[in-house]
Parts: C-alpha cells; structure tokens; sequence
C-alpha cells in the first residue's frame, strides 16, 4: 500500500479518537457517544474526499509543479514516469507532454 493510504488511515483513526472525548467532554450520554462519534468521523471523511474532489485539478497542478522543479519528469494527464521518453507523448494515456522535462537520467 502506498504511504498516502496509510496517512489517510491515521488520520481517520485520529478523529474517531478525538470525536470519542470531545463527546464525553461535551456531556452526550454513552448510549450515543458511539453513534455521534460514526457520524464525526463520517462527515469528517466526506468533507475531505469533497475538498479533495472539489480541489484536484489545483492539486494536481501544485504536485506538477513541484515534480517540474525537482526535474522529474512526469505526465500532465496520468502522472506517468516519462523519464527518457522523447517523443513528448505519454504512452500510458496518449496525451501530448512538450513541457514536461524528459532527462535521461532519473532525479
């Protein structure tokens, strides 16, 4: 599994933790600490994978961007390794990539 999954994880395991004792410090009777407690975490999940959603192209963009200034070459379309490809077209989706700095030799 990749390292961002993980994070991810954590970071989900992280709020299911806070939202437990925000609940007792806020006074919800135990009964419903469980269920509210699911729904934090639920909401807290949805709203990122919305931010996410609602943000990726800038996101994408921004990774681009440090990938270009590291001299890694990769693909605006798909992110594919395009480190010695020198026709400018990625092979894994086909689209054109004149900027991207296609060296020999890997970062």
């Amino acid at each position: 599994m990749r390292w961002q999954y993980w994070a991810a994880l954590a970071a989900i395991v992280a709020v299911s933790v806070w939202a437990q004792f925000s609940l007792r410090r806020l006074g919800i009777p135990p009964e419903w600490r469980g269920t509210v407690g699911q729904l934090v975490v639920v909401a807290t999940v949805l709203a990122c994978w919305l931010l996410a959603l609602v943000f990726r192209k800038t996101i994408r963009r921004v990774i681009w961007r440090v990938l270009a200034d590291n001299d890694i070459a990769c693909c605006v379309g798909c992110g594919y390794d395009l480190t010695g490809n020198a026709s400018g077209v990625c092979p894994e989706c086909g689209a054109r990539n004149e900027d991207a700095k296609t060296s020999d030799a890997p970062a």
